[in-house]
């Protein structure tokens, strides 16, 4: 999502992307409805009024009073489709009668009367309408706390019968059942709440450098909804729902290696990540590949991979940090402010295990001053009796740079590793950082993480 919509506000920087859940409320909605009928109203009147004797365009019209070319093109297509027939009786006037398939027809219309039905829909209290997610797709509080998913903002207030009319239930039916829906609401009777759930969405995040202010974007099932995000500016956009930024967020602690060494520089990078990713998107929206595009795309990837100190990009660090959890082979250093429960996760822990049964050795460091998750720190203190897992809470650890080192690869940053999902006190600011494979830098790192 940030390589795809990076660019989607000219002159913002996006600053974030983190996932997000939306309030809703799962509603059971009686209805007055009745089986689709299959011909429009009047084609319905036109082929009742046959059943009940009428054997004439004039007569129809005169009963339904209606002009008699309106009927005689109804008719006409009805005749199209076997359920009329034209024939001339002894006086020479021409007559119509129903044919067996059309008398049927007549007779299910007639059967056709409206029932009781209970329906559940999952009400978006951010923007206030029922929607067609199925209970399913939704999340429940438990969830989104131990996800450390981000929670939207939603209206207060209760459901009435007006806030879902008869014509929104039927255009959900539509869409969802499109040609073959086969029921329509004819009236709403009642609205009962059933459970408060969480619809899954994410926040995009864009920074005005100028002002030093954050625009946030809403994004559901991958596409933007400028209605949702009218709705959260209504109640407080950004800074209602505790996305703040830091002072001078887009200049803040821009960190370099040591001066004098060779250096892949940001604006290299991102033309290299924006290279490769050109072409992922490309194949995961189905379009046919540049021959050009991958040819570009391999040589970025061998640029980035032969640079032996280079600059990460600014949502490269979550990828990293999977890789080395999945392929470190002899250590892994991980130096965070501190560790919430949506990174220290189940998953996390097992990756961890996975290592140390392979012999890797793992330090993890934190800082005393800072407060990790409860859930975290207790996972990570299981390890402790592990021979090759070492748990560090340093009391003054808190000098802005972070550390991951894996296999004489290092990264040097300001990205909170272990709190960057679920912190959501933290000030937003462009993530700095760099990648090195340098002997000395590598080194350096090793024996500092402790101090």
């Amino acid at each position: 999502m940030a390589e795809r919509y990076r660019f989607e506000r000219p002159g913002l920087i996006l600053i974030g992307v983190e996932d997000a859940a939306i309030p809703v409320t799962w509603i059971a909605v009686d209805v007055l409805g009745q089986e689709r009928k299959r011909f429009a109203i009047l084609e319905e009147f036109v082929l009742r009024s046959m059943k009940e004797g009428l054997d004439s365009e004039t007569g129809i019209a005169q009963i339904l009073g209606l002009k008699d070319p309106l009927i005689q093109s109804t008719v006409a297509d009805l005749m199209s489709r076997g359920l009329v027939r034209r024939r001339m009786d002894v006086l020479g006037n021409w007559k119509i009668s129903l044919t067996p398939e059309g008398f049927g027809a007549a007779s299910d219309l007639e059967s056709v009367t409206p029932r009781k039905l209970s329906l559940g829909y999952a009400f978006d209290r951010l923007g206030w309408c029922a929607t067609a997610f199925p209970r399913s797709a939704l999340m429940k509080g438990d969830e989104v706390r131990a996800r450390g998913i981000r929670k939207l903002l939603g209206r207060k207030g209760e459901i009435s019968i007006s806030d879902v009319p008869p014509s929104i239930l039927n255009g959900l039916i539509n869409n969802e059942e499109g040609r073959d829906a086969r029921v329509e609401i004819l009236s709403v009777k009642r609205v009962s709440v059933k459970s408060r759930l969480y619809l899954p969405a994410a926040v995009l995040s864009y920074l005005e450098s100028s002002t030093n202010e954050i625009q946030t974007a809403i994004s559901i099932d991958g596409e933007f909804s400028q209605y949702h995000e009218l709705e959260l500016n209504k109640l407080g956009g950004a800074e209602a729902i505790g996305i703040l930024p830091a002072d001078n967020a887009a200049r803040q602690n821009l960190i370099r290696p040591p001066s004098g060494m060779e250096f892949m520089e940001s604006e290299d990078v991102e033309r290299c990540r924006l290279a490769i990713m050109r072409v992922y998107l490309a194949k995961s929206d189905g379009a046919v590949l540049d021959q050009v595009w991958e040819q570009e795309a391999e040589e970025a990837y061998r640029h980035l991979e032969s640079a032996a100190t280079r600059s990460v990009s600014r949502f490269e660090y979550p990828q990293i940090l999977e890789k080395f959890l999945k392929y470190s082979r002899s250590e892994l250093v991980i130096k965070s402010p501190k560790a919430t429960d949506a990174i220290v996760s189940d998953e996390f822990i097992t990756h961890l295990r996975h290592l140390l049964a392979k012999k890797v050795s793992i330090k993890v460091v934190l800082d005393a001053s800072q407060k990790s998750d409860v859930a975290a720190l207790a996972s990570l203190r299981l390890l402790a009796s592990e021979s090759n897992f070492d748990l560090h809470i340093l009391e003054d650890s808190s000098e802005g740079e972070t550390v991951l080192l894996s296999d004489g690869k290092v990264v040097v940053s300001n990205f909170n590793w272990l709190s960057h999902r679920g912190d959501h006190q933290r000030l937003y600011s462009l993530a700095s950082g760099f990648i090195s494979s340098e002997r000395s830098i590598v080194d350096s790192c090793s024996v500092t993480a402790l101090r």
